[in-house]
């Protein structure tokens, strides 16, 4: 068994919080977040333009046109942190801190800062304050004839996505920046990559045998995305069509405009549903409750919608099904043809990010509506549900590799010998027993390896939110004209739906945000 073999504490206390690990459960939380598409907002698609669409009170051809411009931004930001790390503080701390002044200072739940290219004895706590900020304008246009209605809306979209990332480091200067023993991380004497957590998650760590920075999984800062979100397209028949209401049902088809994701950052902004094409069903209705002089009109509003979401070609990220959370973080072993240590490590996560088939069988947005008009104002007050199922993903073929191997705190050269020591049973927090038979390796090529494989550490959870909305707006009617513009502004305040105050489901973790939007447009 190879460790870091100048402190003979540092590996007795390793053995305890090795144990410890294998009594406590760490952390827990997935690659991949994926909340509510922006284009999916029956708050903006309800309100403002209701006089003007499923009207009986003509047989010409009507409609109305919308330009709706928004700005939505989440709160509650420990939620989405939840999501991905099943906490908003990491401790991070090397495989010698628990051996400093004699005391075991390392957490059970501290990630090991060796994998990252830190030093040994580098111990940091980093705060998480993920938010999500989406700028967007969607253009709807409705036309209807007799029943029969055409409805489309698409959004431009600019999001901006920031993990929040801040760190105290509480090791001294000298041992931030303390070098590795002796062929730890290769021949001789190595020197750290990065300074802090912050640093080498930016993806440009080098040291050592580590020649190969990170390709995926990297955090750095802000990122934005611009585009066209996804095309919503709807046919529909009111099959019951008068004067005090309608009802009636619609196909609907998502046409994906969007980016694709490529796991590039853990927290990778996304622009639409992910490239998903969807198709489903919806009805709609509208009950009159009151009416006065022809000058005020109280009524109600239902929707339901609910749409498949069809295979997804994307790329992201997985853990190891055996090692756990935060696993494709860890150091690889690349071997040669002979079974002997290539002299390369690799992140983890550059070998576990794959191609993949990516759907969910269904999403459904429900919204009930009142409306009250008093001559040409409309006032709107509603509640909106949004719910998606669990994604279900499917790898594609796994890329051609070399076998490696787990390398966990084992040395990479220990003479005389290669360094072929590996570790399969490792975990991000830096569990010590070594394989007996070295070295234990998989390769990447065998119809086996996707069973070492976790296709839900990549899947986003199933989703759930509740909404409540207002708007307040103006209708003006030009007689003169076939062209009656409208204007008003609304607010939206979303809520995560499976958690509360005192409960956090990691397992089912939604996106809480607020919004406000300005509806502007004329019927005809």
């Amino acid at each position: 068994m190879k460790i870091i073999k100048n402190n003979h504490l540092s590996l007795i206390l390793l053995v305890v919080f090795s144990l410890t690990h294998m009594l406590q459960a760490g952390l827990d939380g997935r690659s991949f977040f994926m909340p509510r598409p922006q284009g999916i907002n029956l708050a903006h698609e309800m309100t403002g333009w209701h006089s003007f669409i499923n009207r009986c009170d003509t047989k010409k051809v009507y409609g109305a046109f919308t330009v709706t411009p928004a700005y939505n931004q989440s709160y509650k930001s420990e939620y989405i942190a939840n999501a991905l790390f099943g906490t908003n503080t990491l401790q991070i701390s090397g495989s010698q801190v628990m051996s400093m002044n004699g005391d075991a200072t390392r957490g059970s739940c501290d990630l090991l800062a060796d994998y990252f290219g830190l030093s040994s004895q580098f111990q940091s706590s980093v705060q998480l304050d993920p938010s999500i900020k989406n700028t967007s304008c969607d253009f709807a246009a409705y036309t209807g004839f007799h029943d029969w209605y055409i409805k489309v809306h698409a959004p431009l979209v600019w999001t901006q996505w920031n993990l929040g990332l801040s760190e105290a480091i509480t090791s001294t200067h000298n041992n931030t920046i303390a070098n590795y023993p002796a062929n730890y991380m290769g021949t001789g004497v190595v020197a750290p990559g990065a300074n802090s957590f912050i640093e080498a998650m930016r993806g440009n760590t080098r040291f050592g045998d580590m020649q190969e920075p990170l390709r995926y999984g990297k955090i750095c800062g802000n990122q934005h995305k611009a585009g066209l979100a996804d095309i919503e397209t709807v046919l529909g028949w009111n099959f019951v069509n008068r004067i005090n209401g309608f009802f009636g049902m619609n196909l609907r088809m998502i046409i994906p405009t969007g980016n694709r994701p490529n796991s590039e950052y853990l927290f990778e902004p996304i622009v639409g549903n992910g490239k998903h094409w969807g198709a489903g069903l919806g009805i709609s209705g509208r009950a009159r409750l009151w009416e006065k002089d022809g000058e005020q009109e109280f009524s109600f509003f239902g929707e339901l919608n609910g749409t498949h979401l069809f295979n997804s070609k994307q790329t992201r990220s997985f853990d190891y099904e055996k090692n756990g959370f935060f696993s494709r973080y860890m150091l690889l072993k690349e071997f040669d043809a002979s079974g002997n240590y290539a002299g390369k490590l690799v992140p983890a996560i550059n070998r576990t990010t794959f191609e993949c088939s990516v759907r969910s069988a269904l999403q459904v947005d429900f919204a009930a509506m009142f409306a009250y008009t008093y001559k040409n104002f409309v006032f709107d007050l509603g509640y909106n549900a949004w719910f998606r199922t669990k994604e279900q993903i499917k790898l594609s073929c796994c890329q051609s590799l070399t076998p490696f191997g787990i390398k966990g705190v084992q040395d990479t050269s220990p003479l005389p010998t290669p360094g072929n020591n590996t570790q399969s049973t490792a975990t991000i927090y830096g569990i010590l027993y070594a394989d007996r038979n070295d070295p234990r390796y998989i390769d990447q090529n065998s119809p086996v390896y996707a069973g070492y494989i976790e296709p839900s550490s990549a899947a986003s959870t199933s989703m759930l939110s509740n909404k409540f909305f207002t708007y307040f707006g103006y209708n003006a009617v030009i007689d003169s004209k076939r062209i009656d513009p409208f204007v008003g502004i609304g607010i939206e305040i979303e809520f995560e739906g499976y958690n509360d105050n005192s409960t956090v489901y990691l397992s089912n973790t939604t996106m809480s945000q607020w919004g406000i939007w300005i509806k502007g447009g004329f019927g005809f």
